[in-house]
């Protein structure tokens, strides 16, 4: 797999990380496996697999290890503790998919998590969020998703009044609209507003074009992930 696999797309930005990799030639009868991991605001991550299969339908597998104890389900989410540590984990696509917890096949694993699509398919995604907890904090509410014509989109609530605007797609280029903005980049990751009385700026719903030097939600505010791409 050392040989297949390669990072096609990578930015580094404070607070904010976001890498892809290609791994369809390390599996056997796949045309697509993008594997695009986000990292938010210095706080969670985010993983959204994308897969195609070249060989017709199939029932593919998302597999996740951790020593920790595990509670919760797929529905609700689930909690993994280890010690006075916890995370939250959500798995939030496929729409239809079946999830098992139960022992790794190496005891040095833990438990493990496996997810598949329950109905089988030429092509899915995975969508998980991995939210490590704080001391003293709430809880954070499952991550709701829409999907639409331009891809998906996922919303993050966060303690203390912030909201995470996430928007993937898969295929093709274009728009991507948000409650915010307008992002024309395939992986958008949406400035976290903060709902506080006077702070969002009236005029915040803008559109990207190569053209602009940077994207403002604010008057002297920037989107991490614009800052991010003058970089590259």
């Amino acid at each position: 797999m050392r040989d297949d696999a390669r990072i096609t797309e990578f930015f580094g930005s404070p607070g904010y990380g976001f890498t892809t990799g290609d791994l369809h030639n390390a599996y056997p009868n796949m045309s697509k496996m993008d594997r695009n991991l986000l990292f938010v605001d210095g706080r969670y991550a985010v993983v959204f697999d994308d897969l195609a299969s070249s060989g017709g339908e199939r029932t593919y597998q998302f597999l996740y290890n951790s020593n920790g104890t595990w509670t919760g389900d797929a529905s609700g989410g689930y909690r993994i503790t280890q010690g006075t540590d916890s995370m939250q984990l959500f798995m939030l696509q496929p729409d239809a998919l079946t999830a098992t917890v139960g022992p790794a096949r190496k005891a040095e694993m833990g438990t493990n998590l496996s997810v598949s699509n329950s109905v089988p398919s030429t092509s899915t995604n995975f969508l998980g969020v991995f939210y490590p907890k704080l001391n003293g904090e709430a809880d954070l509410v499952k991550p709701t998703v829409v999907k639409d014509a331009e891809g998906t989109k996922m919303t993050v609530a966060r303690a203390g009044g912030k909201t995470d605007y996430l928007s993937f797609r898969t295929a093709g280029t274009g728009a991507i609209t948000t409650p915010l903005c307008r992002l024309e980049c395939p992986f958008a990751r949406v400035y976290d507003e903060r709902y506080e009385s006077g702070e969002r700026d009236d005029d915040s719903r803008e559109r990207v074009d190569d053209s602009e030097p940077a994207l403002r939600f604010q008057p002297g505010r920037q989107c991490p992930l614009r800052q991010a791409r003058r970089r590259l």
